[in-house]
């Protein structure tokens, strides 16, 4: 993806990224690591937009 964007010639403030947070990321730590990795994988510093999916608490199982 990193090579994608930067192939453009597209500058990063020009751009809006958005990603998301898997529905088992219930916890903070597993939620921030979540989107360090998203940044790291994207070669990035920031998001624009964070999605959670299902944020109300629930039961996996």
């Amino acid at each position: 993806m990193t090579f994608i964007l930067k192939a453009t010639g597209i500058s990063r403030e020009n751009l809006f990224v958005t990603t998301k947070i898997q529905v088992e990321f219930k916890d903070y730590q597993t939620a921030k690591k979540s989107i360090d990795e998203s940044l790291q994988r994207l070669n990035l510093n920031y998001l624009d937009l964070l999605l959670i999916h299902s944020p109300e608490p629930w039961v996996m199982g």
